[in-house]
């Protein structure tokens, strides 16, 4: 049952689990960033993505079935150049888009495998470049302030086991980064 808020303006009821679950899937995946791209050597434009988790869990088994199907199964597939030749074909496949519909793929995977070496090349770089762009923890991330560098060092020379947890993987990786003396050459 609805309620009015004060204002006069209906105050919708409580999602359930699987219903809070299913809207924020939908608000990250609406909320993508798209970069314009255009396939070398071509005027064929379109609008690339980052794959979802599920989606790169797609790509890998299917590079690990074109693998097995070239009889080069085993546990350092992914070494193999010819895994890297996969994995780089189906997942433009899939991250590059309509650039009029964003929920459309560019082209179909047979499409892409008809590419040359160099168009997938120049497009996967672009891919990896986006990666690096988009990533929360690489280098475009927001940086250690000096006072939480400060006080994660204190904490350390106190053996503050649970201060030290309280700041989380990534401020401690970046603290011990910027902290560790550079190898001997």
């Amino acid at each position: 049952m609805n309620r009015l808020r004060p204002t006069g303006s209906l105050i919708a009821p409580p999602l359930d689990e699987p219903s809070r679950r299913a809207a924020l899937a939908v608000s990250v995946l609406e909320g993508r960033e798209h970069r314009a791209v255009t396939v070398p050597r071509t005027k064929v434009a379109g609008a690339m993505r980052l794959l979802s988790r599920r989606e790169n869990a797609q790509v890998r088994a299917e590079c690990r079935q074109a693998m097995a199907e070239l009889n080069l199964a085993g546990p350092v597939v992914e070494g193999f150049t010819e895994w890297h030749e996969e994995l780089a074909v189906r997942t433009l496949a899939i991250a590059v888009r309509s650039p009029d519909n964003h929920d459309a793929p560019l082209a179909l995977l047979a499409d892409w495998l008809e590419c040359d070496d160099d168009q997938i090349n120049a497009l996967w770089e672009k891919y990896q470049d986006l990666e690096a762009e988009l990533d929360p923890l690489g280098p475009n991330g927001p940086a250690l302030s000096e006072a939480d560098a400060a006080a994660i060092r204190d904490a350390a020379k106190k053996k503050a086991l649970t201060l030290l947890m309280s700041y989380g993987s990534r401020k401690l990786a970046l603290a011990l980064i910027t902290t560790a003396a550079p190898p001997p050459i």
